[in-house]
């Protein structure tokens, strides 16, 4: 039997407009601009600003247009495991809080659960709180070794949410240049971004060594953002919430 490993990355509060990847001036994707197998989409958009409707929308029935009750949805989880996948789901963002409750809910659908953030007691706290988004990398290199043909691995990562200095380790301390908060704050935003390209390059590269160490293998990584953020791009806000105009950053 051939196999087949599906993965899907989730981000976190990651503009398009900070990545190099889409034509930023700052090089926020050096490892992924050297890779050959991406395929680089231009014309996807958050149905929401926040986590918590994103996720919910992009994994069930349930969206901006269908407002079907998510718990009555069929999931991208049931779908796979009706199809004989094992489902597995990774993440490094709260399981309890108002933001996270529902979506850890249907992360327990998966036949395994994987919190790797110790950081907060909730998701409000976890956004104050350092959980760097490398460990979920030992936790994915096990599921890809898990001894079953198909499997369906879903990675929630804690991307660039704020606090943005929180994101990254100072190793990836790229960006340190500012004269004043505003510039302070795109350094930290745009530092989280190319942490982010190092987790997705290191996350394709196992599996890349999955697929050459298996003859025949069908395997494919998908990355998406639950929205974006607005850094500084329209007005003099950073951050994903809005009142009354919801700024195009954001999706």
């Amino acid at each position: 039997q051939v196999p087949h490993l599906f993965v899907m990355v989730i981000g976190e509060s990651a503009s398009r407009r900070h990545h190099s990847l889409y034509g930023y001036g700052r090089n926020t994707n050096p490892k992924l601009a050297k890779r050959k197998d991406l395929m680089i989409y231009t014309d996807a958009i958050s149905p929401y600003s926040g986590t918590l409707k994103s996720v919910l929308a992009m994994m069930t029935e349930s969206d901006i247009i269908n407002h079907k009750p998510v718990d009555r949805c069929i999931s991208l989880i049931d779908v796979f495991a009706s199809a004989g996948f094992q489902t597995c789901w990774i993440s490094n963002q709260s399981p309890i809080g108002v933001w996270d409750n529902a979506i850890f809910n249907l992360s327990r659908t998966a036949d395994v659960y994987e919190c790797v953030n110790a950081a907060g007691n909730s998701s409000f706290e976890s956004t104050y709180t350092a959980s760097y988004d490398e460990e979920v990398l030992e936790p994915f290199q096990n599921a890809v070794n898990e001894n079953t043909n198909n499997k369906f691995i879903i990675v929630h990562l804690l991307g660039s949410h704020s606090l943005y200095e929180k994101r990254y380790p100072s190793s990836f301390s790229h960006f340190t240049k500012s004269t004043n908060r505003k510039e302070e704050v795109i350094n930290h935003y745009d530092n989280s971004i190319v942490y982010t390209d190092f987790i997705l390059d290191s996350l394709l590269n196992t599996l890349q060594h999955y697929a050459q160490s298996h003859d025949n293998a069908v395997a494919s990584l998908l990355y998406v953002s639950d929205h974006g953020e607005n850094v500084y791009d329209e007005g003099e806000e950073a951050g994903h919430n809005f009142s009354g105009h919801l700024p195009n950053a954001n999706i």
